[in-house]
């Protein structure tokens, strides 16, 4: 089975609302397979700048624990 994208684009923005800093979009792969110990990553375009959001799954379920940011780099 994969994880579900669209609830870990919610628990992304969700995430960057709760620092108060709002979110233009959010991508999460859709063919992320469910598997203890792997990560993932979304990203998050904010006023900020751009994000990597990096999730390990916890479990055999798909539960993660709290995400990991990266900021990407601006293009020049």
């Amino acid at each position: 089975s994969v994880i579900d994208h669209r609830a870990a684009e919610i628990d992304v923005r969700e995430g960057f609302e709760e620092l108060g800093v709002s979110v233009r979009s959010v991508d999460c792969p859709a063919d992320v397979e469910v598997e203890r110990g792997a990560v993932y990553a979304c990203r998050a375009e904010t006023p900020r700048g751009a994000f990597r959001v990096l999730y390990r799954q916890l479990d055999e379920e798909g539960s993660v624990g709290r995400p990991r940011l990266e900021r990407v780099p601006a293009a020049r």
